[in-house]
């Protein structure tokens, strides 16, 4: 993940109840003003949406990436849904491509990356508007090696990359499709090819 440091700011925790709700609280404390990922090994209250629970085992991915937004910007994009699967996207390109077996991936919207049918990561998009400035904070959450839910199933027996190469590729193919959205340039809505 040292490679990260040259794109985004990073913070680390061992164990944190949610690195959504640790995000929400760093920009309320104006200690986020960058394109700022955080990780953690263990959420102990991990949520999904609708506030679902996001059950959280070591092991497995936890980050919330927090992009910085002029509200000028914010007004050339028009929904975070379709944000949601732009970060879906970013996700499923990397998985299907490092894909070790002739396994399915499927994004499932608006926020469900599935393989063979059984979800393996979750995205919430939460916004918070505070000085003058819109924050996006993308929650992220994979079964890297453990599968907590009978419906689930976990990452790493489908790929050939290890842990911190599918976090770095997957965080660089987000950062390059959120530098290519509307939300930083005034170009047409990317409309995607999802099955």
């Amino acid at each position: 993940m040292l490679n990260l440091r040259n794109f985004f700011e990073i913070i680390e925790y061992d164990k944190i109840d949610s690195t959504n709700d640790e995000a929400l609280r760093l920009i309320q404390n104006h200690k986020i003003n960058q394109k700022t990922i955080l990780f953690a090994n263990q959420q102990t209250s991990g949520r999904g949406k609708k506030d679902a629970i996001w059950s959280s085992p070591n092991g497995n991915i936890y980050l919330s990436l927090v992009f910085p937004i002029f509200s000028r910007d914010l007004e050339k994009y028009n929904s975070f849904q379709n944000f949601s699967l732009l970060i879906g996207l970013s996700l499923y390109e990397v998985m299907n491509f490092y894909k070790n077996t002739e396994c399915e991936i499927k994004i499932k919207k608006p926020n469900d990356i599935l393989i063979d049918g059984k979800k393996v990561a979750g995205i919430l998009i939460e916004s918070i508007f505070q000085n003058n400035m819109h924050y996006l904070i993308v929650g992220i959450g994979v079964n890297w090696e453990n599968a907590p839910l009978e419906t689930s199933d976990y990452v790493k027996k489908f790929l050939r990359i290890d842990k911190n190469d599918f976090i770095f590729h997957a965080m660089m193919n987000v950062d390059e499709k959120v530098g290519n959205s509307q939300l930083y340039c005034n170009i047409k809505p990317i409309i995607f090819p999802l099955k």
